[in-house]
């Protein structure tokens, strides 16, 4: 087997203590070993070979990993990182186990470069192993990561929930997740979602929250296609108890390529490429998003409010910058947008539906501009009778310079929306116990903008309870 090429005195060999990368033999213990022996700011080397390791390996503060490639280089097991340490070319992970904390652990400032992650689970045998990275569990600290240049494999299916990378935090002090950014990374899929940050616990008295989830950022990542959603952010709260104050997101997505999602979907699921659900304050600017499978390419949904509960934070997407991006959903048959929120901001996207009307529904006090809005047939032709946006429930929205193509009468509609069930999105407070209160599409301005209709019909139109203003507006015919 072939040793490091070179000895440094940082550098230590980790088959000098019994490893062998043949597939077979158990390395947990020579791992161990090495480690041990280590000291903080030295590198365990790892020459080409598969590490076998049927116990968890257990990574040493301030000690980095290293391999040959991460192609070659394979540490094959259950992997819980340390804090202080870099990770390097490496293959890490195996079937059934990931990279990261479960339950209970604390790592921070590590940084994986250019490996290759493996593994994951459906949570099969109760493991709460659900992904192939993964940070989750009650106690789980994790902050100040980078992973750059890694791929995350797809992994074979198996039963339940299995993502490939799956953060998962509370938001309570002894639970939170903090700047972690994967940089020019790919997925190869996932047999659920390809990227998933939620939070699946409310606060409670003696647990707070006060800590969530932000800095996550993605930087130009490629996504190929997942068997369900590419990018979830979701901070919706699971209850009425909402304890503390919480306002997950301060991230930034920004020039990722998703090239589908949801490729074994069921028409009509409502599963989306890119999803912000309750989050706040998220960059997403210059991504490509398309597909012939996608649905939703975008949903921007509330987090939902309990009637009756205080409400402790705004619940709603807010506060959003979302520009420069590519959605095209021309190859896609159910492809379609769903923007929820308050105060964010729209800018110079391109969207292109061709399932239903690209929907911005109960949003306040967004701002749009310079958006190209299209109601498309599968050859990019304009659709006859789908419009290129429909806004329901909105108010005090703006659209300056915007350009709207559809051969639907009208190219635009203006409508009422009305609350149902017993979560509720974001609506003024004095409706906040009356789900079945009507919201108006109300104060909807259109400035400069440019509309693509047949000869002699209508760019924006309404019901009998929404109003609107449509300013020096340039009309072309179809």
């Amino acid at each position: 087997m072939a040793k490091c090429p070179f000895r440094l005195a940082n550098l230590v060999d980790v088959t000098d203590y019994g490893a062998v990368g043949d597939d077979s033999t158990d390395n947990s213990t020579p791992i161990a070993n090495a480690l041990a022996a280590c000291s903080a700011g030295q590198t365990l080397f790892f020459p080409a070979g598969t590490y076998l390791c049927n116990s968890t390996v257990t990574a040493k503060d301030g000690v980095h990993m290293s391999g040959a490639s991460p192609t070659t280089s394979w540490i094959k097991g259950r992997i819980i990182p340390a804090s202080n340490q870099k990770w390097q070319t490496l293959k890490l992970g195996k079937q059934g186990q990931c990279f990261g904390l479960i339950s209970s652990g604390t790592s921070h400032d590590v940084e994986a470069i250019d490996c290759r992650f493996t593994g994951g689970d459906g949570d099969t045998g109760g493991t709460g192993i659900v992904a192939i990275i993964q940070f989750y569990g009650t106690g789980v600290i994790a902050y100040n990561y980078l992973f750059q240049g890694c791929t995350i494999e797809k992994g074979a299916a198996l039963t339940g929930i299995a993502n490939g990378v799956y953060l998962d935090a509370r938001g309570w002090a002894t639970n939170y997740l903090r700047d972690i950014v994967f940089d020019t990374c790919t997925w190869e899929g996932g047999e659920r979602n390809a990227f998933e940050l939620t939070v699946s616990s409310t606060g409670t008295e003696a647990n707070p929250i006060t800590t969530p989830h932000t800095g996550i950022d993605i930087l130009h990542c490629v996504f190929e296609p997942c068997d369900n959603m590419a990018i979830s952010y979701c901070g919706r709260p699971s209850g009425a108890d909402d304890q503390g104050e919480y306002e997950m997101g301060y991230g930034t997505i920004h020039d990722n390529w998703i090239k589908d999602a949801n490729v074994n979907y069921t028409s009509g699921s409502g599963n989306h490429a890119l999803e912000l659900n309750g989050v706040v304050h998220v960059n997403v600017t210059d991504n490509t998003i398309e597909g012939s499978y996608v649905e939703n390419m975008m949903d921007m949904s509330t987090g939902g409010h309990q009637p009756g509960a205080p409400l402790r934070a705004p619940l709603t997407s807010s506060y959003h910058v979302i520009t420069g991006n590519v959605f095209d959903g021309t190859d896609s048959p159910d492809s379609t947008m769903t923007l929820k929120g308050k105060d964010y901001t729209f800018s110079g996207n391109t969207v292109k539906v061709r399932g239903t009307n690209a929907t911005i529904q109960h949003s306040h006090d967004a701002a749009f501009s310079g958006n190209d809005w299209r109601a498309v047939n599968s050859d990019g032709s304009l659709h006859a009778t789908m419009k290129a946006a429909w806004i329901s429930g909105s108010n005090d929205t703006t659209f300056t310079g915007d350009t709207f193509r559809s051969k639907a009468n009208p190219v635009v509609y203006c409508s009422t929306d009305y609350h149902s069930g017993t979560l509720v999105d974001f609506i003024p407070p004095s409706t906040y116990d009356n789900v079945s209160e009507p919201m108006y599409a109300n104060d909807i301005q259109f400035t400069n903008c440019i509309w693509y209709r047949d000869a002699g019909e209508d760019g924006v139109t309404k019901d009998a309870n929404s109003s609107f203003t449509n300013t020096n507006p340039t009309y072309y015919d179809n």
